[in-house]
């Protein structure tokens, strides 16, 4: 049974209050452990791990006009006794068979997107380096290259921070989200285009590089697969390591393509491995949101959900719009082509 603890420093006169939080959302235990040198009590509660966000949205709300208040949430490893559900509360009838497995807060996910979208020059170089690996390993018609390459791309985040940014209506995410992914695919662009200039062109372009320039409904699902996979990786507090190599393959080898392809001057190869970057672009984002909105993650508050709703709709809207736009032209390459993938 995956727990954890809630711990909550306020002031002395609230701690009946947390105690009255913890009875009503069926903590564990519930326990004062001191007072600290400038009058604050501190509190904790051990909870279950799908109890977390009740007991922090009623934290939340208590605590609202306040800012002498401070939460934090510790994972608990183990704990003897072995714990036992309060009585007459039965978790899988109160939350649903689908509610009683894992899932972290909303608090933790908007703290793991945030980090994994930071634009540094950790991100930079991680970028850089995934690029120069990926090209050598498709020039050279390496699939272990190419994999390796994509071990080391850090672009699950800003694709990640998109989605969540959206059905949360967290502009600055939103913003934040895009210009990271920007940034990163101008890392990307700019270095394989010199090293197409520099190596190119090529009399017979190697394997690795035509297969990112054909474009076919296969790879839409490959990119909507990736993204729900991530996704869901995410939102069960899952390890997303191998998630975050399947969003590399969908996005770092089109954009390497591309680069040498504009490098060598082969702007009709070009233009198809930027077409599946598009397309890849765009899948991951519908899928992200898609199961971020299915696993119910949405601001606290009233005012909040409101405005969510209306980025949500707006955002989903564009990214569709977008898909059936890349679809059409992948049907009209396709049949122009002579094949139907």
């Amino acid at each position: 049974m995956p727990l954890a603890i809630v711990e909550v420093q306020t002031d002395l006169g609230h701690v009946d209050t947390l105690k009255a939080i913890a009875e009503q959302h069926h903590a564990i235990d519930c326990w004062e452990t001191g007072v600290t040198e400038d009058d604050r009590s501190t509190v904790r509660i051990l909870v279950r791990m799908q109890e977390r966000q009740g007991v922090l949205d009623a934290v939340q709300r208590t605590f609202s006009g306040s800012d002498n208040w401070r939460a934090v949430i510790v994972p608990v490893e183990a704990t003897v006794p072995k714990p036992v559900a309060p009585t007459g509360h039965n978790e899988e009838a109160s939350l649903g068979p689908a509610m009683a497995v894992k899932r972290i807060t909303r608090e933790e996910l908007y703290q793991d997107v945030s980090e994994r979208a930071r634009l540094d020059w950790n991100y930079l170089m991680m970028a850089g380096f995934a690029t120069l690996v990926a090209a050598i390993g498709m020039i050279e018609d390496s699939v272990a290259i190419v994999i390796g390459a994509m071990v080391i791309a850090p672009y699950l985040g800003p694709q990640l921070a998109l989605g969540f940014a959206a059905v949360t209506g967290n502009k600055a995410l939103l913003l934040r989200g895009l210009l990271v992914t920007l940034a990163g695919l101008a890392v990307t662009l700019v270095l394989s285009a010199l090293m197409g200039l520099l190596l190119g062109p090529f009399d017979e372009p190697p394997t690795e590089i035509l297969v990112r320039t054909l474009v076919g409904f296969d790879g839409m699902a490959i990119a909507l697969a990736s993204g729900a996979a991530a996704t869901l990786a995410l939102t069960t507090g899952r390890a997303t390591t191998l998630i975050g190599v399947m969003v590399a393959v969908a996005l770092l080898p089109p954009a390497v393509v591309m680069g040498l392809m504009l490098g060598t001057g082969a702007w009709e190869m070009a233009t198809g491995a930027a077409l599946l970057l598009a397309v890849n672009i765009t899948c991951i984002n519908v899928a992200a949101q898609l199961v971020f909105l299915s696993k119910g993650i949405r601001p606290r508050t009233l005012s909040e959900q409101a405005g969510a709703r209306t980025s949500f709709a707006l955002s989903f809207m564009v990214w569709v719009a977008l898909l059936f736009i890349l679809a059409w032209a992948i049907y009209r390459n396709t049949q122009a082509q002579g094949i139907f993938q």
